[in-house]
């Protein structure tokens, strides 16, 4: 494998153990790995190439065979088969909160600011960034900016795009229930609608809630100057048992 595919290995091990403990350093994964903390800094910058020692001795530490990274290229995607980056893309919120930051007024092409504006850790902007440009999501011109492209999620199957559609609303709804505790009142509106219905009118309410989302966001769209990006969910579900015969 090359030093980029490798690197990708150790920035997605990184991220998932920031994940799981937001106090986790790149200290204690240096140790982890058995090398200095800067030399992997340098590693996961792309300042420095991990030659085959260096990458069979970090596969062994992540319990990973370096002959089948070297064979089969686990985590590898190519120009013909992007559907673990765009399973990514879909599935991780960052990747739609970085697209839409780039049309605000203030954006700056820099992993720490992008981090900081969303509050994520500098690897997971810079590793969003990344998969972003591989899928030509976003490019970066002569000058440093950030270019938004066309974007086309429709090569994935719908099993597939239903799963990651699934784990991105999940995250959503916890990054809803965060903001209810941290955001202040005034910079957010969360509301519920108790209703009796009948489950006939399900096509035509579920039709209102996407023309209404439609609307709002060619609203939103067609104001010039931008400052901020904001969630929207709407989740429409039973409170009531849906019982057996009515299914």
């Amino acid at each position: 494998r090359t030093h980029m595919e490798f690197r990708e290995i150790l920035q997605q091990e990184y991220i998932e153990r920031l994940r799981k403990n937001p106090k986790y350093s790149m200290r204690a994964y240096a140790n982890f790995l058995g090398i200095d903390s800067g030399s992997l800094s340098r590693l996961l910058n792309g300042q420095r190439k991990a030659n085959s020692q260096t990458m069979e001795k970090l596969s062994l530490r992540l319990g990973i065979n370096f002959q089948e990274i070297d064979e089969q290229g686990i985590r590898r995607s190519t120009p013909k088969d992007l559907s673990l980056e765009i399973f990514k893309i879909i599935s991780d919120w960052q990747h739609f909160a970085i697209l839409e930051l780039i049309k605000t007024d203030d954006f700056i092409n820099d992993t720490n600011w992008i981090a900081s504006r969303l509050g994520l850790q500098n690897i997971e902007a810079r590793d969003a960034i990344e998969r972003l440009k591989n899928v030509d999501f976003i490019e970066e011109d002569k000058n440093g900016k950030l270019i938004l492209k066309d974007i086309h999620l429709s090569t994935l199957s719908q099993d597939y795009t239903t799963a990651a559609l699934r784990k991105l609303q999940k995250c959503f709804l916890e990054k809803a229930i965060t903001a209810q505790e941290e955001v202040e009142f005034d910079d957010r509106h969360q509301s519920t609608l108790t209703v009796a219905v009948a489950r006939d009118q399900l096509p035509q309410i579920k039709e209102k809630i996407n023309q209404f989302r439609r609307s709002l966001n060619d609203f939103c769209e067609a104001h010039k100057s931008k400052d901020q990006v904001y969630n929207l969910s709407l989740s429409l579900y039973p409170l009531t048992k849906i019982k057996n015969e009515e299914r």
